[in-house]
């Protein structure tokens, strides 16, 4: 490639920043606000394909059988005076299993989403990574010292989830378009749950709307069901991928 090949590419695509994120609680009582300040860093999970071994004649061929998943869902929070971080979690932690009683709770009443929003230079919503049904694991152990005068205390959370997908937002598309986006998956969690379930059921009655012309692969959202400002939002800007 040449040098001006390459200074074209970056001029017209540029480099996503590491620092450039904040995470979204789908979770009662979660200061969002708070946490887009408080923390520092998140680990997005491996993803992988479970294969199996088909010998039907000659040589052996290994095919997909199953999405897999790695463990390492992290993250990492400075606390503030009040301890909020910590406490967040740990009473997260209690809502799963009675710390007094040991009674463990259902299932569906201490899971929630829990989305990585990514943004360009511009501060723009540029891509997302959805996790689904999650919840902590563990709250890591914090060590208090008195000779470190010039350090924040910080509390480090393992999460557990069952899945993710992420959300790519064309290059192109409008500054009022992904700030319209980002509202919706504020004020509404499931919204793209909604727009991607309606992706994968083209077999369904609706009107339907294309998604980012970069893709090309002729995947398609169905509207019905969606509020008209949204679709008309998605149209053109949101491609769906698991990963």
């Amino acid at each position: 490639m040449r040098i001006d090949d390459f200074i074209g590419s970056v001029s017209q695509h540029g480099f996503m920043q590491q620092h450039k994120w904040q995470v979204f609680f789908g979770r009662p009582g979660a200061n969002n606000n708070r946490f887009a300040k408080t923390c520092q860093s998140v680990t997005i999970p491996s993803k992988a394909l479970d294969l199996a071994t088909v010998h039907t004649y000659g040589q052996p061929r290994m095919i997909a059988r199953r999405q897999v998943f790695g463990d390492d869902f992290q993250m990492e929070f400075l606390c503030g005076t009040d301890m909020y971080e910590r406490a967040f979690f740990t009473r997260w932690l209690d809502e799963a299993v009675d710390p007094i009683t040991n009674n463990i709770n259902y299932y569906v009443s201490y899971i929630c989403d829990i989305t990585a929003k990514m943004y360009n230079q511009k501060g723009q919503l540029r891509y997302a990574v959805k996790f689904y049904e999650c919840f902590p694991k563990s709250v890591q152990t914090q060590e208090l010292n008195q000779a470190a005068t010039d350090d924040f205390l910080k509390v480090t959370v393992d999460m557990n989830y069952r899945k993710y997908f992420g959300i790519a937002i064309a290059e192109d598309a409008p500054a009022d378009a992904t700030a319209s986006i980002e509202q919706q998956m504020n004020e509404d969690p499931e919204m793209l749950d909604k727009c991607k379930s309606a992706s994968e059921s083209q077999s369904l009655s609706g009107a339907f709307v294309d998604t980012a012309r970069d893709i090309g692969c002729g995947t398609r959202l169905m509207a019905g069901g969606i509020a008209e400002g949204t679709a008309n939002v998605l149209s053109g800007v949101v491609s769906f991928f698991s990963g």
